[in-house]
This record gives structure tokens, C-alpha cells and sequence, in this order.
């Protein structure tokens, strides 16, 4: 019974880092789209859907992430090159 018990906790804990991890990148997430948003507000309106954020799987945060990621290298090698 016992090692079927402590078996049960590790997967609570393994589950529990998982989770973790989503609401860190949720976070991340978040906070990129309000800075996405205060830059280009004046250009044209950007809003993130915040239920999809929330019901977003890890793979599908990751790669959310990667996208932002990427945008911003452009959108500063873009500024970098107009010289703003």
C-alpha cells in the first residue's frame, strides 16, 4: 500500500510541476501582450483573448510564446533598420 501511495504522490507532484510551469508561461504570455499592446495602440487596436489564454494547452503556450518571441526580433531589427 505504500508504494502504491507514495507512486500516487509522485505523479501529484510531477502533475503539480506541469502546472506550474503553464501558469508561469501564462504569465509571461500576458505580460508580453500588454506591452504588445501599449506599443501599437496608437497605430491600431490589439487585443489579446485572455479565455484562450487560459484554456491553452502547454504545447500551445510554448509555442505562443516562441511567436512573440520572434515578432519582437523583428519588430526591433525593423526599428533598428528605419533608424526609430
Amino acid at each position: 500500500m505504500s508504494r502504491q501511495r507514495t507512486y500516487v504522490e509522485e505523479v501529484g507532484h510531477a502533475l503539480m510541476a506541469f502546472q506550474m510551469i503553464e501558469e508561469i508561461l501564462k504569465r509571461e504570455i500576458s505580460l508580453r501582450h500588454m506591452f504588445i499592446e501599449a506599443r501599437v495602440k496608437a497605430f491600431f487596436p490589439f487585443r489579446s483573448d485572455e479565455k484562450d489564454l487560459e484554456n491553452a494547452a502547454l504545447e500551445r503556450l510554448i509555442s505562443l510564446l516562441r511567436t512573440i518571441g520572434v515578432r519582437v526580433k523583428i519588430r526591433l531589427a525593423v526599428k533598428g533598420a528605419i533608424g526609430v
